[in-house]
């Protein structure tokens, strides 16, 4: 590549990202159409090197993790489940994944969540086996959202569920409670065993 492209090709590359770049060369790819002067030679230097710049980039945090979520059979329960109740605003499961020593999101309806370490709230549901009700306001709406543990066939509490509901007119705080815990039961029926959890999505 010329000097002369290469000049032209690090004016566009410098301070964009490869979305602004790829930007700069669309316009003057459309310019060297028309007009068939010298900036396609800077249009032809600048798609190798937004062309590089792409290739190198690492994917967006939240891309990866949606990639890594999908890839196993907690992040399809997450989603399978909040499709089936529409009062629910959102899901996540947080156990210790195996090889590793830290409690943390592995499934969630929000996949910036996912990887988070665990909280008070999922370690006060670990330790006594009961759920742990908090209340919020989302856009003035009372929100309840309750955490509660997630056993094996055994019994064992193998993770944790955090459930967000939406209370229905006149439904009480014991009423929400006990539609998450069968929320659980479900949840519960379809996982067995903590590997369950980490299998192949399929």
């Amino acid at each position: 590549m010329s000097g002369a492209v290469l000049s032209i090709s690090a004016s566009w590359v410098r301070g964009g990202s490869p979305l602004q770049i790829g930007r700069r060369l669309v316009t003057t790819t459309r310019d060297c159409l028309q007009t068939k002067k010298t900036a396609c030679a800077g249009a032809a230097g600048a798609l190798f090197l937004c062309g590089l710049l792409v290739s190198i980039s690492p994917l967006p945090a939240h891309a990866a993790k949606a990639r890594h979520a999908a890839a196993i059979f907690a992040q399809r329960l997450v989603e399978d489940t909040r499709a089936a109740h529409p009062e629910m605003t959102g899901l996540e499961i947080s156990t210790t994944p195996p090889r590793h020593t830290k409690c943390v999101t592995i499934a969630s309806t929000e996949i910036v969540g996912i990887g988070e370490a665990c909280d008070n709230d999922e370690f006060t549901a670990m330790r006594s086996g009961k759920p742990f009700v908090d209340r919020e306001r989302e856009g003035g709406a009372l929100v309840y959202d309750i955490t509660l543990p997630l056993h094996d066939i055994r019994g064992n509490i193998i993770a944790v569920a955090g459930i967000g509901l939406r209370p229905a007119p006149g439904q009480t705080q014991q009423a929400i409670v006990e539609h998450a815990r069968r929320i659980a039961r479900d949840l519960e029926g379809k996982v067995g065993t903590k590997a369950t959890l980490f299998q192949p999505a399929g």
